[in-house]
């Protein structure tokens, strides 16, 4: 991850609930990215039980968990954002 002391001028945002085996890859891929600028990554999770979020802390990841019943209350306040 890029870092700058002004904080990060991008946000990947994933969306997640038992992602299965791919998932390393996916946060992988992220942070394989070649980018001049400083981006963070925001995980939102709904309540996984595959071990997602034991992964995710492996990563330089903020993690967000939210309840299931949650899940589209939280992706529409971001859109309305």
């Amino acid at each position: 991850m890029s870092a700058v002391s002004n904080g990060p001028i991008a946000s990947v945002t994933v969306l997640t609930k038992n992602p299965g085996h791919r998932f390393r890859a996916t946060l992988d891929a992220i942070f394989r990215q070649e980018c001049s600028a400083a981006f963070e990554v925001v995980m939102v999770d709904s309540g996984s039980t595959d071990g997602t979020l034991d992964l995710a802390e492996q990563y330089p990841v903020r993690i967000h968990s939210i309840s299931p019943g949650a899940f589209n209350s939280f992706c529409n306040e971001r859109i309305a954002s």
